[in-house]
């Protein structure tokens, strides 16, 4: 397996690469120009994407930590961009020949919300997403193959589509998603299980292989 980490981010990530003569790139409370201002960007930063919207004019503007940043400016009648995107993490599949993404993930829960009081992990769902959207696992196979599982709250739970089932496991141990082909995804989230939240994950990681 490898980790998924390497490559995968949950958020899309943007750069400030500023025009020409020009120092700082303008941040504002809201996706428009006439709002209050805030803090600008420098030359290179970067920053998560939070949030898009695109105003009347067309201008897509991206919210990060500091507030909203079109991604373009018009000025003295020429458009000048001042965000860039970075290189999706379908690119870095792509450089390290997993353009077609994998066949077997692996999720793997190092601590939970109760921490060293409580016993095992709890996971209502896991859910795959490629450009926000959510991939269609019906068809998957879950394991836990060390895991100690209840009859009614095996891996299986953890992608069946429901909110009122669970995978809960009384030992940590790693959750096994094995598709019908392989995947390509960009982000992956989790819903926490109908009960006990002591056992919700807090620390993770998402391994892949073929």
């Amino acid at each position: 397996f490898k980790p998924m980490a390497h490559f995968l981010a949950l958020r899309k990530q943007w750069r400030v690469t500023l025009p020409d003569n020009v120092e700082t790139w303008p941040v504002f409370v809201k996706p428009m120009r006439s709002a209050e201002g805030a803090e600008s960007l420098g030359s290179r930063e970067a920053f998560e994407e939070l949030a898009v919207e695109e105003d009347e004019s067309g201008v897509r503007w991206i919210r990060h930590a500091g507030g909203w940043s079109p991604v373009s400016l018009e000025a003295l009648g020429s458009v000048h961009v001042g965000l860039t995107a970075l290189p999706s993490v379908i690119d870095a599949l792509e450089k390290r020949g997993d353009a077609n993404g994998f066949k077997f993930y692996r999720f793997l829960v190092n601590k939970v919300r109760g921490g060293d009081t409580v016993n095992g992990v709890a996971v209502g769902q896991l859910l795959f997403l490629r450009e926000g959207q959510e991939l269609d696992i019906g068809d998957a196979k879950a394991e836990n193959p060390d895991g100690q599982c209840e009859e009614h709250e095996t891996a299986d739970h953890a992608i069946d589509g429901r909110s009122t089932t669970r995978w809960h496991s009384s030992v940590l141990s790693p959750l096994v998603i094995k598709l019908t082909k392989p995947a390509l995804i960009d982000s992956f989230s989790f819903r926490t299980g109908p009960s006990e939240d002591q056992k919700d994950p807090v620390e993770w990681k998402l391994e892949a292989s073929n």
